[in-house]
């Protein structure tokens, strides 16, 4: 499911800050029991985003049908 989310939230290749990953976040959250912020860290933990200096994208090869978590 968090695949998902990445996968149709983030486009490879492309550096968002972290304002921009909340709002694109945030809509998935509206009447879910997870927050933005919380599925926000599962993403990273999973390896589905990637991040540093407050700057997020999707790691190479997390494209459809691959991962690499």
């Amino acid at each position: 499911m968090l695949r998902y989310v990445a996968e149709r939230t983030f486009e490879p290749g492309i550096d968002y800050p972290e304002r921009d990953v909340n709002d694109r976040l945030r809509a998935w959250c509206e009447d879910a029991p997870v927050d933005h912020v919380t599925l926000r860290r599962y993403l990273v933990d999973l390896g589905h985003l990637r991040r540093q200096f407050g700057y997020y994208w999707v790691p190479e090869g997390e494209t459809e049908g691959e991962s690499v978590a």
